[in-house]
């Protein structure tokens, strides 16, 4: 017997215990996948979308790349179309192999079938070949709804909306979430802000609500872009009378209302 099968075989004895090997016999699970956009119009050209995927696993993870099998499967409405995305040659985004985050693309071609599609499978397989699929009514016991609205008719504008010309104080807040889009979700808000006075100034920002810490007192046009998926926009145009004090503000909370009026009646009544 050589030395080192003589050390192994002592090792039991000492710890009165065998030796064993926990391998992985566990398939990973689906904590949750998602479909972004979730509106594209294909009435021009073909379009892409991004599926992710965020899975677990106990010990062998499931690895970008290595040929196994992960994947989802898409649904038409009719059922008669359907689409298949891998997760094998995928990219992980974020978190590790045993608790990550994986993305692949789906293309949709110009003519496929309108209306919401529905992901109603995900297989899930390790790297060593556990394996655990999930079908439409466990996804939804789940809570794992993941669907995409697929449009081919004309597309249309969407309408920018600020609201109506208003004065207001310091700090300045900006909202355009009255903005709309027929087909689907607003992709961008493009904000432009000029004084009036000299010398002329201007501000800009991005986003549904940008915010500003000052604007020196004065009027400004305030102008938002607002554009869908598809490049078509639109512009709405406000005028904006900025003081750091509002006149007629008494007590100073940005609005002019009664108990202004009490405070201003009462300085006028301490003058006299």
């Amino acid at each position: 017997m050589s030395r080192l099968s003589t050390v192994l075989a002592i090792i039991p004895l000492l710890f009165g215990t065998t030796l064993s090997y926990a391998g992985d016999i566990t398939p990973p699970e689906l904590v949750g996948i998602t479909i972004s956009p979730a509106t594209i119009n294909i009435a021009v050209e073909e379009k892409s979308v991004t599926v992710s995927l965020h899975a677990t696993d106990d010990l062998s993870g499931l690895t970008p790349g290595d040929g196994r099998t992960s994947w989802a499967t898409i649904r038409s409405p009719s059922g008669n179309q359907f689409k298949n995305v891998s997760f094998s040659n995928s990219t992980i985004v974020s978190g590790t192999t045993t608790d990550g985050v994986f993305e692949n693309d789906l293309v949709f071609l110009r003519f496929s079938e309108a209306g919401t599609w529905v992901i109603e499978t995900v297989q899930l397989r390790d790297s060593v070949g556990n394996e655990r699929r999930y079908e439409l009514q466990e996804l939804h016991d789940l809570g794992i709804r993941a669907e995409l609205q697929v449009l081919e008719g004309t597309n249309h504008p969407p309408v920018a909306n600020i609201g109506p010309d208003r004065i207001i104080t310091n700090p300045i807040h900006l909202d355009g979430s009255a903005s709309s889009d027929p087909d689907g979700p607003i992709a961008t808000w493009q904000w432009s802000i000029q004084n009036r006075g000299e010398p002329v100034q201007s501000w800009a920002a991005d986003g549904i609500s940008p915010s500003f810490p000052h604007l020196p007192p004065g009027f400004y046009d305030v102008y938002l872009i607002v554009t869908d998926g598809e490049g078509l926009d639109d512009t709405d145009i406000m005028l904006m009378g900025v003081y750091d004090v509002i006149p007629g503000d008494a007590n100073q909370d940005g609005q002019i209302g009664i108990d202004d009026a009490i405070l201003n009646l009462q300085k006028v009544t301490d003058i006299r």
